[in-house]
């Protein structure tokens, strides 16, 4: 896994405003399960039988869509599925694909909730699990790569700044 799940809930749910909200749930203060979640090595961590309270507290405000999808790649793992593999390289051949999947969902969305036609609703599942979820999973991996060669680059740069400053020439 190349991010570990407390890192996803922690900016996930920092970006929605809503760590407040859980930790009133959980009966901690926010500032407590802010530091369990936040990704700094240093931080005390949340603990894994801590794992099912915080996706307790996370549902009862009205988050569980969302937090469905974010778990969705670490309970496939927990289950030991084979993920699909995407080919290497180009994204873009992908994303057309992934576009295209959006159209149909769009269309389908007026009235997925009156379907009663068991193998379209099947047949629409199934798409979003198989050909738009590993896409959308691939573009994660992508960028959460590029972000850590910034910043491997960023720390670089800084420590020879610094071995700069401090050797004169």
């Amino acid at each position: 896994m190349p991010f570990s799940i407390t890192d996803a809930l922690y900016e996930w749910m920092h970006k929605r405003r809503i760590v407040s909200a859980v930790a009133q749930c959980l009966g901690v203060k926010e500032s407590t399960l802010s530091s369990e979640l936040h990704p700094a090595r240093y931080h005390a961590k949340l603990g894994a039988d801590e794992l099912i309270p915080l996706c307790e507290a996370i549902r009862q405000i009205g988050y569980g869509h969302e937090l469905r999808g974010i778990l969705h790649r670490f309970i496939s793992e927990l289950e030991n599925e084979e993920s699909r593999e995407l080919p290497e390289g180009d994204l873009i051949p992908q994303v057309l694909k992934l576009n295209s999947g959006l159209g149909t969902l769009s269309e389908c969305a007026a009235h997925v909730s009156r379907m009663d036609d068991e193998a379209e609703l099947i047949q629409l599942r199934t798409m979003l699990r198989t050909e738009m979820l590993p896409v959308l999973l691939k573009m994660e991996d992508t960028i959460e790569h590029r972000l850590k060669t910034i910043c491997k680059r960023s720390q670089t740069v800084s420590s020879s700044i610094a071995v700069a400053l401090t050797n004169p020439k």
